[in-house]
C-alpha cells in the first residue's frame, strides 16, 4: 500500500503559501503556472495510514461537516423521498403521538420539521415505519449515527435530540438489535440536567453573557420533554428493577400543571395526571424497599392509607375518562396493584420470602384477601390491554408491552398459589373469574396471528417475540399447576366481559368494582387453616424459579 502524501508541495511550504491543486497534471496550480516543479513529500503523521482511516472525518473537530449532514438525513442520503417522509409523519400525528403525549410536533411538512428538529424528524421517521422492516432498520442504524457524531462533535445537549430520544424509547421494540434501551435513556437524562429544564428557569445566574433573548419561562416543548423524560426513567426504574437515575421533583408537576391550563395541545391535560400517578407509584416502590430492610411499624401502615387516599383522590379529581389516555389508564390500575400488595403483613410486595417463616405470620383471612385482591388486579391490567383492537397493536409503545407482559407473569404466579390443593376450595371461584389459562392461550393466538398478518418482516418479529415470551410462560405455568381431577372447563362457565367481547373500551373506574359481585365469601376466609396457608407458602419456596410477587419484570425485557 502506497505511504500517503501530504497536501502541500515542498515549493509552496517553504514559501508558506497556501498550496491548491486543481489541474490533473500532478502540479500545483502555482507551480503549474511558474513552471516550477513539484513535489509532494510523504506524509509523516504518526497515525497510521489503516488506522486514520477508521476516523469518520465528520467525527473531527473543525472539520467540513456537509458529508456528515448528508449521511444523518434520510433525504439528503436517498433512502426516503420527501413525499414518503411526510406519509410517514401524518401516520405518526393522526396514529401514534396521542399515546405519547409528551412530544407534540406542530410542524405540518416533514421539510420544515427536519430543517428544525433534524434529529427528531429522523426519529418519527424510523419508529412510522413499522410497515417496512428494511426501512425501519436503515433508518435505526442512521440514528445511531445520529447519536454517535451528536456525542462525539456535534450539538448535543439540545431539545431536538432530546425529542428524539423520548420518541425512539416510546417504541423502543422498534430499534435495531442490539436495543440501547438504557444508553438512550441516560443520555436523555443527561441532556435534562445539562438544559437544567428540571427547575425554574434562572439565566441570570446560569449565563455570564446574559442577554434579554435568553429571559422568560421554559418553552411547552421543553415541559413536555422533562415530564416525558421523567415518565420514562421512572417507569424503567419501577417495572425492570433498575437504578434510579431521575427522581421525583415537584418542578416537574408544578410545570406540567400550568402547562394544561394554556391548553395549547389536546393532550397536554394528560401529562400532569400521569406525572402524579407515576410519583405515587414511584413512592410505593420506595416504600417496598425501604420495608423489606427495615420491616412492618406503624408508620408503613400510615404511609400505605396515605398513598391510598393520596390515589383515589387524584381519580376522583380527574375530569376526563380515563380511557382517553390508555397509558394513564395502566398507571392507575398499576397503582391499586402495588397498593393491594401491600396490605399483606408477610410482604410489601407480596411474599418474596417463601418458606423463611415470614408467610406464616399472616392469618388465613389476611392471606385469602390479599390473595383475591391481588388477582382481580392484575385481571385489570390485563383486560386493558385484551380490548385492544388488531389495527392498534403496531401502535403499542414499549412500556405498554412490558406492563401487559408483568400483568401475565404476575397473573401465572397467582393462579398457581390460587390452584393449591390447600385452598382450592376457597378460590375456585376467583380463578373461573381470571381464567389465566383462557387468556395466555388468547394472547398467543392474538400475537401469533398480528404476526402471519403482518405486512413487513419488523412488525412480524415484534409480535413473533411476544408471542415466544408467552408461550414460555404457558409452558411454565402448567408445568407448574397441581393437577384437579374431574376438572372440565366448559367455555360456557368461563366469565368473558362484556366489554372484551365487543372490542369496547375497560372499566373507567366508574363501575362496581368486581370484588362486589365476586370474591371470597365469609364462609371461604374462615374455612382455611393458617396451618395450611403455612404448608402452602412453604411448598411453594422450595421451587427458586417461582420467584416473588412482585409486579415486576422477571428478567431483561429486550
Amino acid at each position: 500500500m502506497a505511504q500517503p502524501l501530504t497536501k502541500t508541495c515542498q515549493t509552496c511550504f517553504r514559501a508558506k503559501i497556501k498550496c491548491a491543486s486543481t489541474q490533473q497534471s500532478g502540479k500545483c496550480d502555482r507551480c503549474l503556472r511558474l513552471g516550477r516543479g513539484c513535489v509532494f513529500p510523504p506524509s509523516r503523521r504518526k497515525l497510521g495510514a489503516s488506522k486514520a482511516a477508521t476516523v469518520p472525518r465528520s467525527l473531527e473537530p473543525g472539520a467540513d461537516n456537509r458529508d456528515g449532514a448528508a449521511s444523518q438525513s434520510p433525504f439528503a442520503s436517498g433512502l426516503l423521498s420527501v413525499e414518503a417522509g411526510q406519509a410517514l409523519l401524518q401516520a405518526y400525528m393522526s396514529k401514534m403521538s396521542a399515546r405519547f403525549p409528551f412530544v407534540v410536533i406542530s410542524e405540518r411538512s416533514v421539510d420544515e420539521l427536519h430543517a428544525k428538529s433534524p434529529a427528531l424528524c429522523l426519529a418519527v421517521v424510523t419508529v412510522a415505519a413499522f410497515d417496512n422492516g428494511n426501512l425501519q432498520r436503515r433508518l435505526g442504524h442512521m440514528f445511531n449515527h445520529l447519536v454517535a457524531e451528536r456525542v462525539a462533535g456535534g450539538d448535543f445537549a439540545s431539545l431536538d435530540l432530546l425529542q428524539a430520544f423520548l420518541v425512539q424509547l416510546a417504541w423502543a421494540h422498534y430499534q435495531p438489535r442490539p436495543l440501547r434501551h438504557t444508553q438512550y435513556l441516560n443520555l436523555a437524562i443527561s441532556i435534562v440536567s445539562d438544559l437544567r429544564l428540571d427547575r425554574p428557569k434562572n439565566t441570570n445566574l446560569w449565563m455570564v453573557d446574559r442577554r434579554e433573548t435568553q429571559r422568560g419561562e421554559w418553552s411547552a416543548d421543553e415541559i413536555r420533554a422533562l415530564a416525558g423524560a421523567y415518565y420514562l426513567a421512572s417507569s424503567s426504574s419501577v417495572l425492570m428493577q433498575k437504578l434510579r437515575c431521575f427522581p421525583f421533583c415537584p418542578y416537574i408537576l408544578e410545570a406540567s400543571q400550568a402547562l394544561a391550563l394554556q391548553q395549547l395541545s389536546p393532550y397536554d391535560k394528560f401529562i400532569p395526571v400521569m406525572v402524579n400517578m407515576q410519583r405515587i407509584i414511584e413512592n410505593v416502590d420506595s416504600l417496598a424497599t425501604k420495608h423489606k430492610h427495615t420491616g412492618l411499624n406503624q408508620s408503613f401502615a400510615a404511609t400505605v392509607e396515605d398513598l391510598r387516599q393520596e390515589l383515589s383522590y387524584l381519580k376522583s379529581s380527574v375530569s376526563f375518562p380515563f380511557m382517553e389516555n390508555r397509558i394513564l389508564h395502566l398507571q392507575a390500575h398499576t397503582a391499586e396493584l402495588l397498593l393491594n400488595q401491600c396490605t399483606t403483613s408477610a410482604s410489601v410486595f407480596g411474599l418474596e420470602h417463601l418458606g423463611d417463616g415470614q408467610a406464616s405470620q399472616t392469618t388465613s383471612a389476611a392471606f385469602l384477601s390479599w390473595l383475591s385482591e391481588s388477582i382481580l388486579a392484575t385481571k385489570s391490567i390485563i383486560d386493558v390491554c385484551q380490548a385492544l383492537m388488531p389495527e392498534e397493536l403496531p401502535l403499542v409503545t414499549n412500556l405498554e408491552w412490558i406492563v401487559l407482559y408483568c400483568g401475565l407473569s404476575l397473573g401465572t404466579r397467582l393462579d398457581i398459589v390460587a390452584a393449591q390443593p390447600q385452598i382450592r376450595h376457597a378460590t375456585k371461584q376467583l380463578r373461573r373469574l381470571s381464567d389465566i389459562k383462557h387468556i395466555l392461550r388468547q394472547v398467543v393466538l392474538r400475537m401469533e396471528s398480528s404476526s402471519g398478518d403482518a405486512t413487513d418482516e419488523s412488525l412480524e418479529q415484534v409480535m413473533h417475540g411476544l408471542a415466544k415470551r408467552v408461550k414460555l410462560l404457558q409452558t411454565w405455568h402448567l408445568d407448574r399447576l397441581p393437577q384437579e381431577s374431574g376438572e372440565v372447563e366448559a367455555d360456557s362457565m368461563r366469565y368473558t366481559p362484556t366489554h372484551l367481547s365487543s372490542g369496547a373500551d375497560c372499566d373507567d373506574f366508574t363501575s362496581p368494582p368486581l370484588t362486589s359481585s365476586i370474591g371470597l365469601t365469609p364462609e371461604d376466609l374462615g374455612a382455611t387453616d393458617p396451618l395450611l396457608i403455612s404448608e402452602l407458602l412453604a411448598g411453594l419456596g422450595q421451587d427458586a424459579n417461582c420467584g416473588d410477587f412482585s409486579f415486576t419484570l422477571p428478567q431483561t425485557f429486550d
